[in-house]
């Protein structure tokens, strides 16, 4: 059950694997947020084209344009939005020096209760932002 001192927040999930980004967005949705879900870099930003998101959370390895290059675009679009990176792989030394456009960055797997604390810990950055 959503607590009720939280806000709301839309969340633009992007991952390659669809039972991750289905299994994320049902997770937060249980927690009261609201998700959209991509499955590519280019799906990614044709949904930002659909509406403002407090939060992007990005998986860096996907098919089309790596993470990296989603976030640049994204930040340029809208430079509020929080982002988080994921990762399953092992970031070069320039991979890792390039996680600075990042709010956060989880290394995967990521949790059912890894990704509430994620939310929570943003959210709590978006409050002290704004």
């Amino acid at each position: 059950m959503p607590s009720e001192s939280r806000s709301t927040l839309r969340i633009l999930l992007v991952d390659d694997h669809p039972e991750l980004l289905e299994i994320s967005a049902v997770i937060l949705g249980i927690e009261g947020h609201s998700c959209e879900t991509a499955s590519s870099g280019r799906e990614a930003l044709a949904a930002l084209g659909d509406g403002a998101f407090d939060l992007a959370i990005l998986d860096l390895g996907l098919p089309d344009i790596n993470g990296f290059e989603v976030a640049r675009l994204i930040r340029s679009r809208t430079p509020e939005i929080l982002l988080c990176a994921l990762s399953g792989w092992r970031l070069t030394e320039d991979q890792a020096q390039q996680l600075t456009m990042f709010d956060r960055f989880v290394e995967k797997p990521v949790t059912p209760t890894m990704l509430r604390a994620l939310v929570q810990d943003l959210e709590r950055l978006r409050r002290t932002a704004g």
